[in-house]
């Protein structure tokens, strides 16, 4: 019988422990490896024994870990459905239902007083730009955009792009590469416009807009803002804007005008 089968047929036997058992499991499993009870309470390993361990472990391979296989479309409606109707209980303790309750809201917010380090939001806007999971179609005042430039022949995902990262400094919400524009289609409220008097809501926005833009200039990109009343007012009139700019001659204006 080869090695390989015994190790099986010893990993498949049933093996009782008794209640006087001093092996790892049994002393986790009777409480005595709980707090202070645990060897290593209170302490952490060396930098050489780290190495160790990573050195140790490396090209190791473990049969008993299985990764999940993704989960199918098939699967995901199943979940959905079964979610639908579903209410939580009154005493529920997520993040969502302290919310509805109150519970998250001024000092009773566990992240009351306290700001993100510079460090996190340079991480958080490489992994936002390079993340390949996003599933952003943009809001109405993009779309609006987005089907005027599709009026005048722009094509997706060839003329024109949206929601996507350049230069690793930044998502934009339409970017034309032919001609290096960079189109933000700003709301009014999170970005506080002071037309609409919303400058006491989101100052920070305003802060990143100016960053934001600084750098996109600096690497060679033409950037313009839209407020959300100028494209509802009228998103020709935003593209005009553009084009009236960029383009000297009336050949190229009537192009891209009609």
């Amino acid at each position: 019988m080869s090695k390989e089968s015994t190790h099986e047929q010893k990993r498949k036997r049933k093996h009782s422990h008794k209640e006087s058992c001093q092996c790892y499991f049994c002393k986790a499993k009777r409480g005595e490896y709980a707090g202070t009870g645990n060897p290593m309470y209170d302490k952490t390993q060396t930098d050489k024994t780290k190495q160790k361990i990573s050195v140790a472990n490396t090209g190791k391979k473990y049969p008993n870990r299985k990764t999940p296989p993704p989960m199918t479309k098939e699967i995901k409606d199943k979940i959905s459905l079964a979610n639908i109707g579903r209410k939580h209980k009154k005493e529920c303790q997520c993040c969502a239902c302290k919310n509805k309750r109150g519970e998250y809201f001024g000092e009773n917010s566990p992240f009351y007083g306290k700001r993100h380090s510079e460090e996190f939001k340079i991480k958080r806007r490489e992994y936002n730009i390079n993340n390949p999971n996003k599933k952003f179609t943009g809001t109405k005042i993009e779309l609006k955009i987005r089907e005027e430039l599709e009026k005048r022949g722009f094509k997706k995902d060839k003329d024109y792009f949206y929601n996507i990262g350049l230069a690793n400094i930044a998502n934009v919400d339409i970017y034309l590469p032919a001609y290096r524009i960079v189109i933000e289609c700003d709301g009014c409220r999170y970005h506080a416009c002071h037309q609409c008097g919303f400058t006491k809501y989101f100052q920070e926005s305003i802060e990143n807009d100016v960053r934001k833009t600084k750098e996109l200039t600096d690497v060679g990109y033409i950037v313009y803002h839209f407020w959300e009343h100028e494209i509802n007012l009228s998103p020709e009139e935003c593209i005009n804007k553009i084009f009236f700019q960029i383009f000297r001659t009336s050949e190229d204006k009537a192009e891209l005008l009609s």
